[in-house]
Order: structure tokens, then sequence, then C-alpha cells
């Protein structure tokens, strides 16, 4: 039981380490667009 609780917060752990590297991309993105429009 233990286990699977622990396998469930790695999983959310992981998605929210990828949210986090994903977005600051995202921002850089547009930013680079908005340079390029300018």
């Amino acid at each position: 039981m233990k286990m699977i609780i622990f396998g469930e917060n790695l999983h959310t752990l992981a998605t929210l380490n990828a949210k986090k590297k994903i977005l600051p991309n995202i921002y850089l993105g547009i930013k680079k667009v908005c340079k390029k429009i300018r």
C-alpha cells in the first residue's frame, strides 16, 4: 500500500518538474517571437 502511494508521489513530482521545465521554455519562445515581430 505504501509503495503505491510512494509511486504516485514520484509520478506527480516528475510531472511537476516537467511542467517547471516546459513553462520557462514556452515563456522564452514567446519572448523570441515578440522580438521578431518588433
